[in-house]
């Protein structure tokens, strides 16, 4: 069995059903835009993971890692517009970057 890392399972959980959700919210022109915010808000809090472990220590910043991933599903998951289910995913985003490199170094 292949181990699969935390921070690709949002995607992995709305990627067979993207199109559905995009347009059950009246998004589907900008679907495209749900899996992009993901990987842009992952880039961009990934090269600050080490700094932020080493300033505010690895179980702190896991933790919150951990609370900011699961905000982010839960906003997508009530999402009633695709406004709101691009930000659930960049918060979603932000969070798998902290947990993944924290999971990378462990």
């Amino acid at each position: 069995m292949i181990p699969i890392p935390g921070s690709q399972l949002p995607l992995f959980f709305v990627g067979g059903s993207l199109a559905f959700i995009a347009k059950d919210i009246g998004g589907a022109t900008t679907e495209a835009w749900m899996p992009i915010s993901y990987w842009l808000a992952l880039a961009t809090i990934a090269p600050f993971c080490g700094y932020l472990q080493d300033f505010f220590g690895r179980r702190n910043i896991t933790l919150a890692g951990g609370v900011v991933l699961r905000v982010g599903i839960i906003v997508v998951g009530t999402a009633h517009s695709i406004g709101a289910a691009v930000t659930g995913m960049a918060i979603a985003g932000a969070g798998a970057a902290i947990e993944e490199l924290i999971a990378l170094a462990g």
